[in-house]
C-alpha cells in the first residue's frame, strides 16, 4: 500500500484530507534562527545597550558582575568566556532602569531594525534565561545547595542523587 499524497482522504477515517489531519504531523519544523539572524540578533542587542540612555546601567552591571575582583584580573576575565556570559546575562536577564531587559526593549522599540530570524532568536533566547549556579553544600547522593552566582538571591537545596557525587563546593554550573 502506498502512502496517502497530501490531498488524499485521511487514513485514519477523518474524512478529512491528509495534509490537514495526521499529515500536518510530517510537515517540517519551522526553521529555526540561521547564524545570521542570531547574529543580527546580538548586533543589535549590542548597539542598544551601547545607547547612552543605558550608560548608567551598564555601569551598575559590570560593577555588580565584578565588584571584588582586583582591577587587572577583572580586566583579564573580560577578555575569556566570563565576558561572554557576563553579556548574555546583561542582555537578556539584567533588568534596566526602564523595567526592561536589554533584549525586551530592543524588541519592543526596535524590532523593525531587523529581520523575522532575528526576532525569533530573541524571543527564544529570553524564554531561556541564564543562570550560573555556585555549589554551597554537596550532599553526595542526597542533595546539592545552590545559590545563583550573580543575583545573589536564596540558597536553593535541589535533591539530587548522581550529579551531586561530581560536584564541590564552589563550582559553578
Amino acid at each position: 500500500m502506498s502512502a496517502p499524497g497530501r490531498n488524499d482522504s485521511c487514513p485514519c477515517g477523518s474524512g478529512r484530507k491528509f495534509k490537514h489531519c495526521c499529515g500536518a504531523a510530517t510537515q517540517p519544523p519551522p526553521s529555526l534562527p540561521s547564524a545570521a539572524d542570531r547574529k543580527a540578533g546580538y548586533d543589535l542587542l549590542d548597539r542598544i545597550a551601547a545607547l547612552p540612555r543605558f550608560a548608567d546601567d551598564v555601569d551598575l552591571a559590570y560593577a555588580l558582575t565584578w565588584q571584588g575582583f582586583p582591577d587587572d584580573v577583572a580586566g583579564r576575565l573580560m577578555d575569556t568566556q566570563a565576558n561572554d556570559l557576563f553579556l548574555e546575562w546583561l542582555w537578556f536577564d539584567f533588568l534596566l532602569h526602564t523595567g526592561q531587559t536589554v533584549a525586551e526593549y530592543a524588541l519592543a522599540r526596535h524590532a523593525a531594525e531587523v529581520g523575522p530570524g532575528a526576532r525569533l532568536f530573541l524571543r527564544a533566547a529570553l524564554a531561556a534565561p541564564l543562570r550560573l549556579l555556585q555549589i554551597h553544600a554537596v550532599d553526595a547522593g542526597a542533595s546539592v545547595t545552590v545559590r545563583d552566582a550573580i543575583d545573589k538571591g536564596p540558597v536553593i537545596v535541589v535533591s539530587e542523587r548522581r550529579g551531586s557525587q561530581q560536584l564541590v563546593r564552589h563550582d559553578v554550573m
